[in-house]
């Protein structure tokens, strides 16, 4: 009786395994956009490929900024020739012990990235002006821009606390 158990249990997961499409038995899934989606053209991106776009950003953003980093988010990604475009949110972690200010922060990064190395080609960080300072279409800087933490002064946050 036992055997005959055996038998049944391994035939149903041999015709589960069966069912599966092949992407889902190798590992490899496809992560695509909404299909209603009406911008640009989907791009198709394997988790691997994603994963090392993602790598190459971070390690040329970390290099830039000099801070640790890691990604929180990926809001666009797509695949022009040869050469993949990202649009990704990055936690930053100052980790200066002992600062006021050591709390982690987000940025957003727009990156390219070659597809034959992954290695980054051109990197743009957020802009960390306000929404009425901000020219809508230069919102984007250099690390080494945003680089230096900066302190407000006394007189700049007693003006803050006036104008509220």
């Amino acid at each position: 009786m036992q055997m005959r158990t055996i038998l049944l249990a391994l035939l149903v997961v041999a015709v589960v395994f069966m069912m599966m499409p092949p992407s889902k038995i190798q590992g490899v899934e496809k992560y695509t956009p909404d299909p209603g989606y009406s911008g640009n053209p989907i791009t198709v991106v394997t988790p691997d490929e994603l994963d090392r776009v993602i790598r190459a950003t971070q390690m040329a953003l970390s290099k830039q900024i000099g801070k640790c980093t890691y990604c929180i988010e990926t809001t666009s990604i797509s695949l022009s020739g040869n050469t993949y475009s990202g649009r990704f949110l990055f936690a930053v972690m100052p980790g200066e012990s002992g600062s006021q200010w050591s709390s982690p922060y987000g940025i957003g990064v727009d990156s390219t990235v070659d597809r034959d190395t992954y290695t980054a080609t051109n990197i743009n960080l957020q802009s960390n002006n306000t929404v009425d300072q901000m020219d809508p279409y230069e919102q984007f800087k250099s690390g080494s821009e945003i680089q230096e933490a900066t302190m407000p002064t006394l007189a700049q946050l007693q003006s803050a606390l006036n104008n509220v």
